[in-house]
Parts: structure tokens; sequence; C-alpha cells
């Protein structure tokens, strides 16, 4: 550019200059393999970039006549860019982190939702979550003997754990929270999860009752080592005596 003519048109020519060298970029580019194509998708949206900068900034004369007398000026920039160490890799993670955490959030809060609104329909009240590991959905005795069964949802391990008189019956697990919502928490039934095998019934008063005898042969043992203690010790039969002559 020349101080005739002003800077508005000085900064039309350096720009659309610019278009022209990003064209036969573009040109060259398409004719390439796909596998090539790939290996400068990035050069060609960083050349983009600058290419937009350029229509949101204004060099000096002095600047871009300095600039332009590189034979090919958006590869000059493109390539000082390259160069320099970013932060563009923290800022990649810091927007995948973001992200990761407010799908999180919404899925909890999706998830703490359908569980109120089971609670609601059934027992007119809302889950306690002060322990996101053992919320309790569901409690009741099941058996003859009233068996209690305890159901919780674990929103931290993604499962439903069954609990059979205060021992695990049975877990269901799952890869994600989006997973327990979709196969669980959206559709929770109140038979479907206290539903018991009698099998299941009958398997914990076997264990209960194989239990019982080994505690009543320690108890025996113990009584019999109580006894054994209590009893006076046996007393030596007296030395018969040499008569003296």
């Amino acid at each position: 550019c020349f101080p005739v003519y002003d800077s508005f048109f000085c900064l039309s020519i350096r720009v659309w200059g610019q278009f022209a060298e990003q064209e036969q970029f573009r040109d060259w580019l398409l004719a390439q393999p796909p596998q090539e194509i790939l290996n400068h998708a990035y050069e060609y949206v960083m050349r983009e970039d600058i290419l937009l900068s350029l229509e949101y900034n204004d060099l000096t004369d002095t600047r871009a006549a300095a600039l332009l007398t590189s034979p090919s000026p958006l590869a000059d920039v493109y390539a000082e860019f390259d160069n320099l160490e970013s932060s563009h890799m923290e800022e990649i993670w810091s927007s995948i982190e973001s992200r990761a955490n407010a799908l999180q959030t919404d899925q909890l809060d999706r998830a703490k939702t359908l569980i109120d609104e089971f609670c609601a329909y059934e027992y007119a009240s809302q889950a306690d979550y002060s322990d996101l590991s053992k919320v309790n959905v569901a409690y009741t005795t099941v058996g003859d003997e009233d068996i209690p069964l305890q159901v919780h949802v674990d929103l931290e391990g993604y499962k439903i754990e069954r609990e059979l008189d205060g021992k695990p019956l049975d877990v269901w697990q799952y890869s994600s929270l989006q997973e327990l919502i979709e196969n669980e928490l959206e559709g929770l039934d109140f038979q479907e999860l206290v539903a018991v095998d009698e099998k299941d019934i009958q398997l914990l008063a076997r264990r209960e009752a194989e239990r019982q005898p080994r505690a009543s042969v320690r108890e025996q043992l113990k009584q019999a080592q109580e006894k054994a203690e209590k009893k006076p010790p046996v007393q030596a039969a007296p030395k018969k005596k040499v008569p003296e002559r």
C-alpha cells in the first residue's frame, strides 16, 4: 500500500490477497487423497481463523507492507502460530471437564427427580440423599417369618442393591448413571423391587440353621471348659512311710 490510498482500501487489498492464497491452498487440498486431506485439516481451519482475524483487526501500513513482501504471507503466519506454545490443549481439556460436569449434574438431577416421583407416589414423601451411595427406595418383610427386605439405589456406583435380613441378596449393576436411569429409575415399581423367590428365603433360613449348630457346639465347648476350671484339683495319695527300726 502507498500513502496515496486510504487505510480502508489498503486493508481490503491485504485481506482479499490472503483470501486468494487460501483459495489456492484449498484447491490443492481437495485434489489430495483423503488421508492427506485429514493431515492438513487443522492447518486449513487455523488459516481460516487467521483470515477472520485480518477482517476484524487492522495492521499499520508499514506492517502490512512488510508482511506482503512474503510470497505466501498466510502460510508464514500459520507457521508462526503453529510454533507458539499456547494453552490450546488446556482449553480443550477444560471444555471436556466442563461438559462432563454439566452432563453429570443433569443426569444426577434426573435420577433424583425419578426417585422422588416414585417415593411421592408410594410413600407421599421424598428420598433422603444424604448418602448418594445408599438411597433407600423400598422396604418390606417377606416369608412367614417376616424377614426384612431393604432396597436402595447407589447413585455413585450405578446400581440397585437389595438386602435380605441385613445381608446382601443381589445387585443390579450398570456401567453408567445414564444406563441406571434408562433401565431402572425410569420405571421404578415397588412390586418388582421387593419381589423375592421362595428359594432365596429358604436359602437364608438354611444358612441360619447351619450357623446355629456351630454356635451351639462352641457354646458347649465353652461350658465344658468352664466346668473343668471349676473342679477342685485331684489330691495325690499320701505316701506310705517306712517304719523306723
